[in-house]
């Protein structure tokens, strides 16, 4: 209920989560991903290959310091694996630009991108 309240009474945190979406949406498919046809702020970067996906998500985490949950077989079909990013009212800029050279980085070492 407090979060309605929130949404409700302070639609500047809505008007930033949709604006670090559609920043974060454009500039991550500009370096390639897929972003199939999400709407929404959780956008999956669809890799296709479920150990590359499980791998990118691991290393995104463990030596870069960003989650993103790995979606694979079964909950998606194999060839639609991916990994899902979220975003929020509290990231700043700094920190979309921070996971996307990660996720440039990580993506080319994988051979994703």
């Amino acid at each position: 209920i407090a979060s309605i309240e929130v949404v409700e009474t302070e639609p500047e945190h809505v008007k930033k989560v949709w604006e670090n979406t559609n920043y974060f949406k454009k500039e991550v498919q500009s370096l390639g991903y897929d972003t199939g046809r999400s709407e929404t702020p959780i956008i999956p970067l669809i890799i296709g290959d479920p150990g590359k996906a499980q791998e990118l998500a691991r290393i995104l985490f463990e030596e870069e310091n960003i989650y993103g949950t790995p979606i694979v077989f079964p909950m998606v079909a194999r060839e639609l694996s991916r990994i899902r990013v979220q975003m929020n009212a509290l990231l700043t800029k700094e920190d979309l630009n921070t996971a996307l050279s990660a996720i440039e980085k990580v993506g080319k070492n994988l051979s994703i991108i």
